[in-house]
């Protein structure tokens, strides 16, 4: 693939985001990686690349369990400026939790694209890659 994809990774665990740069890296060696640590400096970065194509994040790594503002916070920030995203963007759920209602909560999200339990693996990532280039 040779378009330049842009990850946002949304962990407050430094250990996760270092991992899934990691393996994003190993699989897709042009991506560009971003990694926040809240979901407050995730919606700045969302927010102040609203209004470009080419900086704006192709792919969301969003963690449920994060202080301040969960996963599930950011997401509802999300759908609400989603019309106003300068492109499609994917959005995956990346969780260490195993309760079937955080599954069935991200489902009710439009904008959620996928639950993937940690840590990503270069396979799941692959399939990112390859749903992207196909849509």
């Amino acid at each position: 693939m040779t378009k330049k994809l842009k990850y946002l990774l949304i962990d407050d665990e430094e250990v996760f985001n270092f991992i899934h740069s990691q393996i994003i890296r190993l699989t897709d060696e042009f991506a560009e990686i971003n990694e926040v640590r809240s979901s407050s400096e995730a919606l700045e970065v969302i927010q102040n690349n609203a209004s470009s194509k080419e900086n704006f994040p192709d792919i969301l790594f969003i963690d449920i369990n994060m202080p301040e503002m969960n996963g599930f916070e950011l997401l509802t920030q999300l759908q609400q400026l989603a019309p106003t995203f300068p492109k499609p963007i994917e959005i995956y759920i990346v969780t260490s939790s195993l309760f079937e209602s955080d599954r069935l909560k991200a489902k009710t999200y439009p904008i959620v694209t996928g639950f993937i339990e940690k840590p990503v693996s270069n396979q799941q990532v692959r399939d990112i890659i390859t749903k992207k280039a196909s849509a």
